[in-house]
């Protein structure tokens, strides 16, 4: 009797019931079964949507996100520029606000062929102090100190951009157009040669050094320039054009006139073409021909007729 009174309190036998007990046990578990799940009536009353708070910490994020939003999104460009300015009067060094203002304004300003407005090459330049590691914020400055005319600065900017962002071919051109402002025409080969080993050469370069080999009066290599530029296109009459230019800038008259009849008889009516040979015709004291490309140049709609 101990040990079955044992085995009941540690769990391991079921206790003993009547026949009565159990039929009433059954009874409530029935009942307990099918008890109905209580209905719930839904809230229709709205709950109001909680004010908009801004830490004071964030307002400058805030306002310069929302004008990014207006500026991409909505293309409400000047909602944009007025949460930038926002952004601004909050932090007057918060560069991202002053990059957005200063590009803005460059469209403008380029569009209208007017120097940029002096507050907006400011917003320039604080963003470019701000951090002058940036490709974007040196860019964008360099940019403002080109529109103002500003070519020693931007010079030197485009020096420091080659170096920080050195994978964009077009920062090697103005850098090499600057150098050519300055009078600086080896330097700016030098430049495109670099250019060269970085991306191979571009058309737009390899005109560029042709020039300026002309102008320092390397004709073997701007020959041997325009040349390759034939080889790669032999169809291309501006390629053809350029090689017979080259020749006759070189003093080659033979190689140029051939070269250059071979332009116009690609396009007879075009009018770098015409005014190119018209010009060789003339040095060379060949009226008859010089006055032949003038015909054909006057009789065209398209040549201004300012010039005739």
């Amino acid at each position: 009797m101990v040990a079955v009174l044992t085995m009941l309190l540690s769990g391991f036998v079921t206790p003993v019931v009547s026949g009565a007990e159990a039929a009433k046990q059954k009874g409530q578990k029935r009942a307990t079964a099918v008890k109905p799940a209580p209905t719930t009536v839904a809230d229709t009353t709205t709950t109001p949507r909680p004010k908009l708070e801004i830490h004071d910490t964030l307002r400058t994020t805030y306002s310069y996100t929302e004008g990014v939003k207006r500026l991409t999104i909505e293309r409400d460009t000047a909602a944009a520029i007025k949460h930038f300015e926002q952004a601004i009067a909050q932090d007057s060094t918060y560069a991202p606000a002053l990059f957005q203002l200063a590009q803005l304004s460059f469209y403008d300003s380029e569009q209208r062929g007017e120097e940029l407005n002096p507050q907006y090459e400011e917003y320039a330049r604080k963003a470019y102090l701000t951090d002058t590691m940036s490709r974007w914020y040196t860019g964008l400055y360099g940019h403002a100190r080109v529109i103002n005319r500003k070519m020693d600065d931007a010079l030197n900017i485009y020096k420091r951009l080659i170096k920080i962002d050195s994978r964009n071919a077009d920062n090697y051109r103005i850098l090499a157009i600057l150098y050519q402002l300055r009078n600086q025409p080896y330097s700016a080969i030098a430049t495109i040669d670099s250019a060269d080993m970085r991306f191979g050469k571009l058309p737009q370069l390899q005109d560029l050094r042709r020039r300026l080999l002309i102008s320092t009066r390397q004709f073997d290599r701007a020959i041997e320039e325009a040349q390759e530029a034939v080889d790669q296109a032999p169809y291309d009459q501006r390629a053809v054009l350029d090689l017979g230019e080259t020749y006759f800038e070189a003093g080659r008259d033979s190689l140029a006139n051939v070269t250059l009849e071979q332009a116009f008889k690609m396009d007879s009516t075009n009018i770098d073409v015409l005014t190119t040979y018209a010009e060789y015709k003339y040095r060379q004291q060949d009226i008859t021909g010089y006055m032949k490309m003038l015909g054909i140049l006057f009789s065209l709609k398209e040549f201004p007729s300012i010039t005739r």
